[in-house]
């Protein structure tokens, strides 16, 4: 297929001191891959917070 953009974002293992080399590349326009990145942040942090909240405990207040 045909690609517009993509980003590849790579990382190691953490060091003994808690240090990870994190390596990203991109092809195509530098805006989108912004863009693409963004989105991306967005994506992963509502899957967090979903996660989240399914591991609060809820209560009845009733």
């Amino acid at each position: 297929t045909n690609k517009a953009c993509y980003v590849v974002i790579t990382c190691d293992e953490p060091s003994e001191g808690g240090n990870m080399q994190v390596e990203m590349t991109y092809e195509g326009d530098p805006t989108l891959a912004a863009f693409l990145l963004d989105s991306a942040r967005d994506y992963v942090d509502s899957q967090i917070e979903e996660a989240d909240l399914m591991d609060t405990p809820s209560f009845d207040l009733s």
